[in-house]
């Protein structure tokens, strides 16, 4: 680690640089983690020239996260980003402009991880590293909210993959949309090559006309855990002659179509209507019902809104969208070491696991649990996946619980479904912070028979013992009455023992 002096500048009106028309890349390097990978880059923008760093070179490095697969932690993650500038060997980082990142009095922990510093000729080279607290850029900042006539927006990430040519203005307005496979958001582009993505923002808004309030209809469409989502907002082309108003959002029209079967509401129950049908949960219980078309019509299960630049954005009722079963965890308790062969249905869709999953996991395991995975050589104590299986019913019966309860809730309510101390410990880590988010939470969890119909797994050899936990959840703001869910004896660990436990994000 290379030592960090602090660095008080002196005063200076502005500072201003004359960027190039094209960052030039000088470092692009990964590293691979459990999980993910890490990419680290640096870029040249161009030099300063007005202000007491006239004459240095600008430069940006930023620090983005990848699954296996090379997509993005979550849609549109923000990237961590810093800049410094260059002058007589000696690199100034400016903390006004850096995001997600720490400095220390001693140490240079920025660029992190420290290989950026072996890597990059530019960084080996300098002599001395200071951190200048005050120094702020005016082309470099920007507004964390903007106001497009009654349209709020809200901005969720800023990103590097700046191609003026993928972009088409929005009206006479300087933001811009994506020409192809639009993904809903709304782009600023700015002069050191890394665009703004904003999405709109509906925190304090009311909606009239439709049954029930704006936090039951999502904008996007369907997610993942942890609040990924397939784009920032559903807009679609509809002929506003097709369209009638219905009621209002913050006092604009919102719409549905003229006429009821339409092929667009046709499609989209029947989507509804095989989820539920393929989640099997139908044949099981019959407090789980299958809505009828005219009931979908009358709950008004979809609207649509059309923004200030003249867009249609779907919303639609969370009840129609697939809850994403997160975070499951399955430990083995095999009698003797073994070979298990263990793979999820093909009903289910996957969006992460570890170690990765590959047609199967083929499993080592001590009796202790320790599991060692043939195929990629990962030494755990358990399996993570997570994914979706079409459409659970939100549960009704469960327990409305205190913010300050949860955490002795959990113990004991976990312990009657059958988990041991050290699996509560881990559920607790993963699910804690989250319950505990709203003054209540409801909490219930399904019986074993719907869980396997919703999300089937094949283990080889079968065991003698398969405890599933599966959570539903919502946070409250206040305390409501609920039915009590019935009663289930604790289950039994006899012989060759599986366990998983998980929780739906709606």
């Amino acid at each position: 680690r290379r030592r960090l002096v602090k660095y008080t500048p002196p005063e200076s009106e502005e500072h201003i640089v004359n960027f190039q028309n094209d960052p030039t890349e000088l470092l692009n390097e990964s590293v691979y983690m459990e999980m993910e990978e890490l990419i680290t880059s640096i870029h040249y923008l161009g030099v300063v020239n007005l202000g007491h760093y006239g004459g240095a070179g600008m430069y940006r490095f930023e620090t983005t996260y990848l699954y296996e697969d090379k997509t993005p932690m979550e849609l549109y993650t923000s990237e961590e980003y810093d800049y410094f500038v260059e002058r007589n060997d000696s690199i100034f980082f400016l903390k006004k402009h850096a995001t997600n990142t720490e400095y220390y009095e001693t140490n240079l922990v920025v660029p992190d991880p420290g290989f950026v510093l072996d890597k990059s000729d530019l960084l080996t080279k300098a002599s001395a590293f200071l951190v200048d607290e005050t120094t702020e850029f005016p082309q470099l900042k920007f507004n964390k909210t903007e106001e497009v006539g009654s349209m709020q927006l809200e901005l969720i990430a800023k990103l590097s993959d700046h191609n003026p040519y993928a972009f088409s203005p929005i009206g006479d307005t300087e933001f811009q949309v994506m020409k192809r496979d639009d993904d809903g958001s709304i782009n600023k582009m700015l002069l050191d090559g890394t665009r703004l993505v904003y999405r709109y923002s509906f925190r304090e808004s009311k909606l009239t006309g439709v049954p029930g309030s704006l936090s039951d209809y999502e904008f996007f469409t369907t997610r993942g855990c942890w609040g990924g989502a397939v784009d920032l907002a559903a807009v679609q082309e509809i002929n506003p002659s097709e369209m009638t108003a219905i009621g209002t959002l913050d006092g604009q029209d919102i719409y549905s179509f003229t006429d009821l079967n339409h092929p667009i509401l046709k499609d989209e129950y029947a989507t509804y209507k095989s989820g539920l049908e393929e989640s099997g949960v139908l044949e099981y219980d019959d407090s789980y019902r299958l809505m009828s078309y005219d009931e979908f019509l009358e709950k008004k299960m979809i609207f649509y809104w059309q923004d200030a630049f003249g867009r249609f954005v779907r919303f639609i009722h969370s009840d129609l969208l697939p809850p994403a079963n997160c975070e499951p965890i399955v430990y083995f308790y095999p009698e003797k070491e073994q070979e298990i062969n263990f793979r999820l249905d093909e009903k289910i869709a996957l969006l992460g696991s570890y170690p990765r999953y590959q047609a199967g996991w083929k499993l080592m395991v001590d009796p202790n649990g320790n599991l060692l995975d043939a195929k990629s050589g990962a030494l755990d104590h358990r399996i993570f996946w997570e994914g979706l299986s079409g459409l659970l019913p939100r549960l009704t019966a469960g327990h409305v619980i205190a913010r300050e309860e949860i955490d002795d809730f959990l113990s004991v309510r976990l312990s009657v479904l059958g988990l041991n101390e050290f699996e509560i410990v881990e559920f607790k880590e993963a699910w804690l912070e989250t319950l505990r988010e709203d003054p209540y939470c409801f909490i219930g969890f399904y019986d074993q028979e719907v869980i396997d119909r919703y999300a089937p797994l094949h283990f080889e050899p079968e065991p003698e013992t398969i405890i599933r936990v599966l959570m539903d959840y919502q946070g409250l703001n206040e305390w409501k009455e609920v039915a009590t869910p019935v009663r289930q004896p604790t289950p039994e660990r006899n012989g060759f023992t599986v366990v998983e436990w998980g929780g739906l994000k709606r």
